[in-house]
């Protein structure tokens, strides 16, 4: 079910970019009256709020005043123009966003919303963080978009669905973003990882036991099959099964009945299957490791999640939403202080890992970076990656010997910066040179300036 969103707005043009684009994840009641806009919050909670820094007479501001006495846990966006204002704006109480008609603005938005609406039920406590809140998936690459449309049409079929790609492409997020788009999220999704149960237990953790069953069994344990019963069940690793017990498996989703280890007696069950692979099933059949009708059985439909090196449009997105995710996020007019070539650097990276790969990058910037330096830059990321970390993952295709020295020659020299806190005379002395060629090099390199 979609979260619905009060938007305040005269703006004709900003409602239609809404409404055609970001209203396919969102339902928004529109008003462009601000006392209608209060009047509908007497009535009914809206779990976020959106208004122009002016609607009519009134204040963006004094109208999120307002809404704060009446539902002091609604999350508050103000959306202005870029450049409509010039005077600083207090974010303690709510977030501001810069509006364009550019397709990317869309995307920003929708990432921003996704955060709010995230955060807005942890605060609330109704929803566990870690089963039913909406999954946060950035991006505006045509595969992704197209998976997340496929994932929303297939939420409400009974039918297994396959998720595949390789480490890091965010699978499990897909699954939790497929029955959270379905009836099922009234309960619990139950998460296996295939590849971290013994096969020994394996039938006992999936389909339960009963009491004396086995040496150990001292009492009825539900499998997750039983747990997942009107929910989703998604099966990590699948391929991790041993093929011995995957006929098994195969009966109980066909079936969507179980017996328990030690019982003779079946329960039936209404059980959604996602299965979840980094590997080729159908080359897992060749080599015999997987049953080719359990393959046709969970491939009824499939997403697959391309690597971040095949989609660099989703870098600068998804960087940035990780970036609002920090304590960096909390500084005024925080967007207008990250230097925006910072996402061509991190487009022309190859992140092995994926967005998690992304992810731990953009956390370790901020484990370096302190709050004395409010503004966000190139250096702050190779000063956060290591001199191995950069051969290893910078993408090397159109850059020449020299440009590539000079690189890191550029890190190492920020690495010892760091560490000395910009000690110019001690980081000479353990880079072995003197204090007036280190500054020759730091002026070369443009990094004068970082010096205190």
């Amino acid at each position: 079910m979609r979260m619905e969103i009060a938007f305040v707005s005269e703006n004709r043009h900003a409602r239609n970019i809404f409404n055609e684009s970001v209203s396919q994840y969102y339902r928004f009641s529109f008003f462009d009256d601000p006392a209608k806009c209060i009047g509908a919050f007497t009535e009914k909670r809206f779990p976020v709020i959106i208004a122009e820094h002016q609607v009519g007479s009134m204040p963006g501001i004094e109208l999120f005043r307002i809404i704060e006495e009446l539902h002091p846990d609604t999350r508050k966006v103000l959306l202005l123009e870029q450049q409509s204002i010039q005077e600083p704006i207090p974010l303690s109480h709510f977030s501001t966003l810069h509006f364009r008609e550019g397709g990317r603005d869309v995307h920003r938005i929708k990432a921003h919303l996704d955060n709010l609406v995230y955060n807005q039920r942890l605060t609330a406590g109704r929803i566990p963080h870690d089963d039913t809140a909406m999954p946060v998936i950035i991006g505006q690459s045509p595969n992704l978009l197209q998976q997340l449309q496929n994932a929303r049409k297939v939420a409400n079929l009974n039918d297994p669905v396959l998720i595949t790609g390789i480490t890091g492409t965010g699978k499990e997020l897909m699954a939790r973003y497929i029955h959270a788009h379905s009836r099922r999220s009234r309960k619990e999704i139950q998460i296996i990882n295939c590849a971290a149960i013994s096969t020994e237990l394996f039938e006992s953790e999936l389909f339960g036991h009963v009491k004396g069953a086995f040496t150990g069994a001292t009492e009825v344990q539900k499998g997750h099959f039983l747990r997942a019963d009107q929910s989703t069940l998604v099966l990590d690793e699948i391929s991790e099964i041993d093929i011995r017990f995957q006929a098994k498996l195969l009966r109980a989703i066909e079936n969507q009945e179980i017996y328990p280890v030690g019982s003779q007696k079946v329960i039936r069950l209404n059980t959604r299957i996602i299965a979840i692979s980094n590997r080729n099933l159908y080359s897992e059949i060749g080599r015999h490791k997987f049953r080719e009708d359990l393959y046709h059985r969970l491939n009824r439909f499939q997403i697959h999640l391309k690597p971040l090196s095949e989609r660099p449009e989703d870098i600068s997105l998804l960087a940035e939403h990780f970036i609002s995710q920090s304590w960096f996020s909390s500084l005024p007019d925080w967007q207008e202080k990250i230097d925006p070539r910072i996402y061509d650097y991190l487009a022309n990276m190859d992140f092995p890992g994926n967005v998690r790969d992304l992810q731990n990058l953009v956390n370790k910037v901020f484990l370096y970076k302190t709050m004395a330096n409010q503004h966000l830059t190139r250096d702050d990321f190779e000063r956060a990656i290591s001199l191995d970390e950069v051969q290893r993952i910078y993408n090397r295709k159109n850059e020449n010997l020299n440009d590539y020295l000079q690189r890191l020659e550029r890190v190492r020299i920020m690495e010892d910066l760091n560490k000395n806190r910009y000690n110019i005379s001690q980081t000479a002395r353990d880079l072995g040179i003197s204090r007036q060629n280190l500054q020759h090099r730091m002026k070369r390199l443009d990094l004068a300036e970082q010096a205190v």
